[in-house]
């Protein structure tokens, strides 16, 4: 691939180049602005989006030039071409990895003071979510599919059926772990982040295989249960006295038996939030009246940069039978 350079002058700052080529490489000279992260963020996207296109159209002529193949043939291209997203979908993220540099400190820093000043500044919740999305202020988004996601999916070690992402953003885990076997669906309350999720996403060969709606998680009642949820950089977004309604609605949403799985971040000492400091305790406090049991709450060896030492991975098994729905 070419070499594409971006070059940026501001008076927040001296100079930032972008060198697009194997890998990518930011050289900032001062402080980096709202702006530059989001150029950021909008290059990364693109670049998984691309990646993804060209397995599947690589895939799409391989297969059409094989018409005469037999059902089982057919069946096994299908395979190896989800096996190809997938190993795209690693390609980015270790590629991504390798620059954790650009990954913003979700806590720290001046995007995230500007986060809490808009959240704050709202009479609703979401209206300051909306109001960030709108105006590109999300630290939290990591321009690509959680590591650890992708790991799980790859594995084997995700539940089949159906699976929910609350707080689903541009709906990068929703399509990595989107498969014929288990069928996503994305939930946010900016009408912004669905859109831009459908933008990103909607042209993918497993496009089929998730959907993303506008709305309130602690207000929505779906007609079907799922049989996994995935929970990262939401129970943490929430104001602590909404952590139990969080706990019930999750309750409510899951088939008996069905899996939650929460990356518990960010575990700190701070003060203040969003992101509100989290522990293991405040998952079990409103956890466990609610029905669930930890499984296993280990260490995420796969947490991206400034991440690495404040993350764990908490998988919760539903073992009560009741639901709302």
């Amino acid at each position: 691939m070419p070499n594409l350079k971006l070059k940026i002058n501001r008076s927040s700052f001296a100079s930032t180049s972008i060198t697009w080529g194997l890998g990518l490489v930011l050289v900032l000279d001062g402080a980096a602005s709202t702006h530059t992260v989001s150029v950021i963020q909008q290059l990364r996207r693109r670049s998984i989006l691309l990646r993804l296109l060209r397995t599947h159209t690589s895939t799409t002529s391989s297969t059409s030039s094989s018409d005469n193949h037999t059902n089982s043939t057919t069946s096994n291209s299908g395979t190896q071409r989800q096996k190809k997203i997938n190993k795209e979908m690693v390609v980015v993220e270790n590629d991504t990895s390798k620059d954790h540099h650009l990954i913003p400190d979700i806590i720290s820093n001046p995007i995230s003071t500007k986060l809490q000043q808009v959240i704050h500044s709202h009479s609703s919740s979401s209206g300051g979510w909306g109001k960030c999305w709108d105006e590109g202020i999300i630290p939290w988004d990591l321009g690509q599919p959680t590591p650890i996601m992708v790991h799980l999916h790859q594995t084997g070690a995700l539940a089949k059926g159906r699976a929910l992402v609350p707080g689903s953003g541009s709906g990068h885990d929703v399509v990595a772990i989107a498969c014929s076997e288990r069928y996503v669906v994305g939930v946010d309350i900016s009408e912004t982040a669905i859109r831009k999720a459908i933008e990103l996403s909607s042209s993918l060969p497993n496009a089929g295989y998730f959907t993303f709606l506008k709305a309130d998680f602690f207000a929505w009642h779906p007609t079907e249960l799922f049989d996994l949820i995935l929970d990262y950089t939401f129970f943490c977004a929430i104001e602590p006295d909404m952590r139990s309604a969080w706990a019930s609605q999750m309750q409510a949403l899951l088939k008996p038996g069905g899996e939650l799985i929460t990356l518990m971040f960010p575990i700190s000492d701070h003060v203040g939030g969003p992101p509100y400091k989290v522990s293991v305790a405040d998952y079990e406090e409103v956890l466990h009246p609610m029905g669930f049991r930890a499984i296993s709450v280990v260490e995420n060896e796969l947490a991206v940069g400034p991440r690495r030492g404040r993350e764990k991975l908490g998988r919760w098994k539903k073992v009560a039978s009741q639901s709302s729905l």
